[in-house]
């Protein structure tokens, strides 16, 4: 699938969004027992130089021409608070990719790339917050073999980890949070230690976070070997794609606001600082996040005072009994005629 999607039309595109959910930073608030937390968002990445292996910043080109990478994501996610202290998420992005030089699309690819899978378990929650999550990455689309001009949407690597999300809330307005953690990768990528952190304040009904994401691949090449673009075919030769040993480090800000108590919408952005074999990319986009209470008490049983049924009466017993009552009677009708 080839797009023509020029660069100088994707600026006021990426000025308008102003981000996305980049990183969260703050995973140890987890939804409440039987909420339900979606959202939906958009990313753009741009990105038209590496981080070669030497970590020094060269153009991304292709037959010496200047190219650059555009990337687009539309994602829905989902988290549920299905224990008390306990939630699972899930999210599927649907890709949109080219690269392009002043001219032409060279390479492009569209479909469903990777489907994020997760379990929190929140073991402290004061002031002091801590929550385990083990995550996993499967990919949904394959990269190998790919056609000619294809870009591939994903590494193809099936990848599973974990992360200890420590925070602390200082107050109602302050809180900081680091998240470290270890990836485990297939089909010949390194592992990687992994790891964000944030700062913010929330000034009601606004919240603003400082970002910083990074990952480490635990193994690299020999020093000798430098490469300064991905020579993988499909990759269109950015490391933003089948890159096997990535370093990165990118720093960033997240925005967001209450709409209501269930509704906020959130805007991010981020940029690479540091690299090795890896894309020198700006990021942004924007998300929708809703909460629902799916909680629906038990109604409270209402008691009913047993009644005991009637013993069969004889004609002279229910007669005697509609005197006692009041009720008219065959002597009462005599009596009035």
């Amino acid at each position: 699938m080839r797009l023509n999607i020029r660069h100088n039309f994707l600026l006021p595109i990426t000025l308008a969004l102003v981000c996305s959910l980049v990183s969260f930073g703050d995973y140890a608030w987890i939804p409440d027992y039987h909420h339900l937390q979606t959202k939906v968002g958009i990313d753009y990445l741009h990105s038209s130089d590496n981080f070669g292996s030497d970590g020094v910043k060269t153009a991304l080109t292709n037959a010496n021409q200047p190219t650059s990478l555009n990337d687009f994501k539309f994602w829905i996610e989902g988290e549920y608070g299905f224990v008390k202290d306990w939630s699972g998420y899930l999210r599927l992005p649907f890709t949109t990719a080219l690269i392009d030089n002043s001219t032409e699309t060279l390479f492009s690819g569209s479909g469903f790339s990777d489907l994020n899978l997760g379990l929190k378990w929140n073991v402290l929650r004061s002031k002091s917050l801590i929550t385990l999550e083990l995550f996993s990455r499967v990919p949904l689309y394959s990269t190998t073999a790919p056609q000619t001009g294809e870009l591939v949407l994903g590494d193809g690597s099936f990848d599973f980890g974990g992360l200890m999300n420590v925070g602390y809330r200082f107050n109602r307005r302050f809180a900081v949070g680091i998240s470290p953690g270890l990836m485990i990768r297939s089909s010949g990528y390194e592992s990687a230690f992994v790891g964000s952190a944030f700062g913010g304040a929330t000034f009601h009904p606004m919240y603003i976070r400082l970002v910083i994401d990074s990952l480490f691949s635990l193994r690299k090449p020999s020093p000798t070997i430098t490469n300064s673009s991905n020579s993988k075919t499909g990759s269109g030769g950015s490391f933003a794609r089948l890159s096997k040993n990535p370093d990165s480090v990118a720093i960033g800000v997240r925005i967001g606001a209450f709409l209501s108590k269930q509704y906020r919408l959130e805007a991010s952005t981020m940029w690479s600082t540091y690299g090795k074999s890896s894309p020198v990319y700006f990021k942004t986009g924007l998300n929708l996040v809703a909460d629902f209470d799916l909680y629906e008490p038990e109604l409270p049983k209402t008691k009913v005072k047993e009644i005991p049924f009637e013993k069969e009466q004889q004609p002279l017993d229910r007669s005697k009994e509609s005197q006692e009552f009041g009720a008219p009677t065959e002597n009462f009708e005599e009596k009035t005629n």
